[in-house]
């Protein structure tokens, strides 16, 4: 019987070539196939660690689903597979989602070779705090749709990370201060690992004004810190009288229905008063 072979997703250097892992080298050293973003440019990466290449082919957005049943195929016959983006770890705001699904459905063996990442590298050194944060991967080019997608994500509350080029970085910005308001903590992290990084940290309208036209140059993470949350009013007194008939549950489902309060603030201030 055939043994099946296993796609290795591997994250190469975001900038600094000597975050490149041992480990990494040696998966796209015995791969029969690599997959690359852009395979031009993955060469020169390759050929910086010495690395042969068996076989290269580009998967990219526009061929994934193709692509991706001949991998599948390869995957099937016992070839040994890794997939890489241009920098970083794949699959974060780049193509092989199917890929791996795919695998994952065929019983293929899916490795993560972890390493270099832009978002948790940003994350790490951009002091928003907070444990929790979303990520919106690149907002849309549309300003109308750009407005929306922040709206969902700050009224969440939670603190939230997307990327950004470096052509539209200041209508984002300007689209985020219609949203968030100008005093809203954020950090603007610009080509991590690399010669020119560098952090803007502070309220919205003060890191605008600190960017000058050439330091837009480079790949962006923009992190932005959770909004507070305002706690609604409610008739505390229509929320007495319902525990009194249905208990704190129930009371509390209901009052969150009819006057769009957290359940959880109903439930925990009737238990403070029932104490």
């Amino acid at each position: 019987m055939l043994q099946l072979g296993a796609l290795y997703v591997v994250a190469t250097p975001i900038g600094n070539m000597l975050d490149m892992s041992p480990r990494a080298i040696d998966v796209l050293t015995r791969a029969d196939l690599i997959l690359a973003e852009r395979p031009t440019y993955s060469k020169k990466l390759l050929s910086h660690f010495q690395i042969p290449i068996k076989q290269m082919k580009p998967y990219q957005d526009q061929n994934e689903a193709g692509m991706s049943d001949f991998v599948l195929q390869q995957l099937l016959q016992g070839k040994q597979v890794a997939l890489i983006s241009d920098a970083g770890t794949p699959l974060i705001s780049d193509p092989g989602y199917q890929l791996v699904r795919k695998a994952l459905q065929a019983n293929v063996l899916v490795h993560s070779v972890a390493g270099p990442c832009a978002l948790s590298a940003a994350w790490s050194v951009g002091a928003i705090g907070g444990g929790r944060f979303l990520f919106l991967g690149f907002v849309s080019h549309r300003s109308c749709t750009r407005r929306a997608e922040l709206k969902r994500a700050d009224d969440t509350h939670y603190a939230f990370a997307f990327y950004e080029s470096p052509h539209r970085l200041i209508d984002s910005l300007h689209d985020l201060r219609a949203v968030v308001g100008s005093s809203r903590v954020v950090s603007l992290v610009k080509e991590l690992t690399k010669q020119h990084e560098h952090i803007f940290h502070g309220q919205l309208d003060d890191v605008i004004d600190q960017l000058g036209i050439d330091q837009v140059k480079g790949e962006w993470v923009v992190l932005v810190s959770a909004s507070a949350e305002v706690e609604k009013p409610y008739p505390q007194a229509l929320a007495h009288e319902l525990a009194a008939l249905v208990g704190r549950s129930a009371a509390s489902k209901l009052v969150s229905q009819h006057f769009g309060v957290p359940k959880n603030q109903v439930y925990a201030e009737l238990k403070q008063e029932f104490k």
